[in-house]
């Protein structure tokens, strides 16, 4: 998936969650799930998650229940092309969202901007598509 893509299609996935924090996919100890099924929220789950189908995100749950990205694009034959080619920026995503620290119940936190601003300069993502997240 070439650069400007990538960064329209994440830019866009992560609006779900910013617009709305309360979508994020969290049991009440912080924990992150890829399905909203597996903690009983009206979700696309975490924000990896919503990359993958309904039903791949609950086989995740399930079968790769807390192992990481990395382990998962090991042993999962579902996983994206476009996840696996850009995984390290993938394991960024993932912490990122998983942080409760970077969400307040409007959207990013001032930290949580700060963190995006480095994720888009280190993986060299397309700004233009991040901005209404940022000045939000």
């Amino acid at each position: 998936m070439a650069r400007d893509k990538l960064s329209a299609y994440i830019a866009e996935k992560l609006f779900y969650y910013t617009n709305n924090p309360k979508k994020r996919c969290t049991d009440g100890e912080g924990r992150c799930f890829y399905s909203g099924k597996s903690v009983g929220k009206k979700t696309k789950g975490c924000l990896i998650g919503s990359m993958f189908t309904p039903a791949q995100r609950v086989i995740l749950d399930a079968k790769y229940k807390l192992k990481s990205l990395r382990e998962i694009t090991k042993q999962s034959k579902f996983t994206p092309n476009f996840i696996v080619n850009n995984l390290e920026l993938m394991e960024y995503l993932q912490s990122f969202h998983d942080d409760s620290s970077n969400f307040t119940d409007k959207g990013l936190s001032y930290e949580g901007k700060y963190e995006l601003e480095s994720i888009i300069e280190e993986f060299e993502l397309s700004r233009k598509y991040f901005m209404t997240i940022l000045i939000s």
